[in-house]
């Protein structure tokens, strides 16, 4: 189950958190470029509003100061119009010009206006007009290059002509460019700040539900029994914890009827088939035609395999419904693989496959606490598997080895080398056969690692160099037990 998860998962891309987070910064990043622009278009026009009001208030003074002298000045006297302006002010003025009725400049200070004609736009101006302009250096005068931004206000005197007043507009320029700069900076701080905070917030909010994603998809065959363990969950999440403990409540109960229900078919079908064997090898086969004959072999050989089967089933029953091995009980590891390879050697020598053993020396006979008939059974299961998947004039090999604490069990074969997806669930409970080659899936498996389990052992299964498969089973040993120990009855 974990796998299909983790398989969505990958098919989705990037995962809820990043998600959240990516959409919650767009989102941020959007609001707060929009804000960034309207705050930049208020600030521009006030600041140019601002400009103008000066520019204007400058222009008002010098204006006064010419309708006062009649219009009658000449460059002299305008610059100490212009001084005294610019002193009110407290502004410098890059150059102001007068021109008359003809569009013929008057007199000048600065930077003159020889295009009076075309910023005016002709002739028509009513008495007091105001007219504020915004255009480079090269734009105003055939004299000036570059492309510096200058404020031309244009104002027609009534009886005295046209004054022009320049302002260097580079005050302004640089000040919106800061302001741009500025919000920029906070449009990028806010976008880290908010990355930062959704990831945070949504780490925490998303990890009880990666809790809960957690325990359901460990439910299993083998986890359901277990109660699931959920820390501290919001108020918000509890009502969806209690449905996931109510499903795996309900999961239990229904895998406990199937275990019941498996044993007692198995347990009634033990009768019969007994009772079958029994008739088949009472009946006077001699005294058959060669065809009876043959038919009273082939009953007695599926009498026997469908008994066996039965008697997985049951063993099965008992290993899934929680037995407890009996405390007190040891076994020696050799014995028990003998046991488990005589019990094999009829099927290996059908299926013409060679079962070489190599035990442990006899001053290293490990021994291991548990029950002698589970742990041949186990083996029986794993040595059964590896046959079937083996060739004709194949081999299988069983080796035991001793480490510090454990007892180490390699059955290894040489059929065809097993997938990464067939190993990691080899051993599920309900996993069906695929009819791969590969697929070495049975009841009997899922047995031996739920043996193993009940000894505080484990099976592992590899591919070594993509062939065959190798079973590792390891079983807990007394770290001071030494020689051999007497099977307890």
């Amino acid at each position: 189950m974990s796998k299909v998860a983790n398989h969505s998962a990958s098919k989705e891309g990037l995962s809820l958190r990043w998600r959240v987070t990516l959409w919650t910064s767009l989102v941020s990043l959007l609001i707060q470029a929009l804000v960034g622009i309207v705050m930049f278009l208020y600030f521009r026009h006030a600041v140019e509003v601002k400009a103008n009001a000066r520019l204007q208030a400058r222009a008002e003074v010098i204006a006064a100061s010419l309708i006062q002298s009649g219009g009658r000045v000449d460059s002299g006297r305008l610059a100490e119009i212009v001084r005294e302006a610019t002193a009110t002010t407290n502004r410098e003025t890059q150059g102001v010009t007068l021109f008359d009725s003809a569009g013929l400049a008057v007199a000048s200070v600065g930077s003159g206006l020889p295009r009076l004609d075309v910023l005016a736009g002709g002739s028509g101006w009513a008495d007091g007009q105001i007219r504020i302009e915004r255009l480079t250096l090269a734009e105003i005068s055939d004299q000036a290059t570059g492309d510096v931004r200058a404020r031309v206000l244009l104002k027609n005197l009534p009886g005295t002509g046209t004054l022009a007043v320049v302002a260097n507009d580079s005050e302004f320029e640089d000040t919106m460019s800061f302001t741009a700069s500025v919000l920029l900076l906070t449009i990028l701080l806010g976008l880290v700040a908010t990355w930062t905070a959704a990831w945070l917030i949504s780490g925490s909010v998303l990890r009880s539900l990666r809790q809960l994603n957690a325990v359901a998809t460990s439910f299993g065959p083998d986890a359901i029994r277990k109660e699931a363990q959920i820390g501290p969950m919001p108020k918000e999440l509890a009502e969806f914890q209690q449905q996931i403990e109510i499903t795996r409540e309900k999961l239990r109960e229904s895998l406990c009827a199937q275990d019941r229900l498996i044993s007692n078919v198995s347990h009634e079908m033990k009768t019969p088939i007994a009772v079958l064997l029994t008739e088949a090898e009472t009946l006077d086969v001699e005294a058959l035609p060669e065809d009876g004959r043959q038919f009273v072999r082939s009953v007695k050989q599926e009498v026997r395999r469908l008994g066996g089967i039965i008697d997985s089933f049951v063993q099965f029953s008992r290993v899934r419904g929680g037995m407890a091995v009996p405390e007190g009980r040891t076994c020696e590891v050799n014995e028990v693989l003998m046991d488990a390879v005589t019990a094999c050697n009829a099927s290996a020598a059908r299926r013409g496959v060679v079962v070489r053993t190599e035990l442990a020396a006899d001053d290293q006979s490990p021994v291991v606490p548990g029950d002698a008939d589970l742990l041949a059974g186990m083996f029986s299961h794993i040595l059964g598997n590896c046959i079937r998947a083996s060739e004709k004039g194949g081999e299988v090999t069983v080796r035991a080895t001793t480490r510090p604490g454990a007892c180490e069990v390699v059955v290894q074969d040489e059929g065809a080398g097993v997938s990464a997806q067939m190993l990691s669930t080899m051993f599920d409970r309900f996993a069906g056969s695929s009819g791969k080659s590969d697929d070495r899936r049975d009841i009997g498996l899922s047995i031996a690692q739920g043996i193993a389990e009940l000894h505080g052992g484990q099976i592992r299964a590899s591919s070594p160099r993509g062939r065959g498969c190798a079973f590792l089973v390891r079983l807990p040993r007394p770290l001071a037990s030494s020689g051999l120990a007497a099977r307890a009855d």
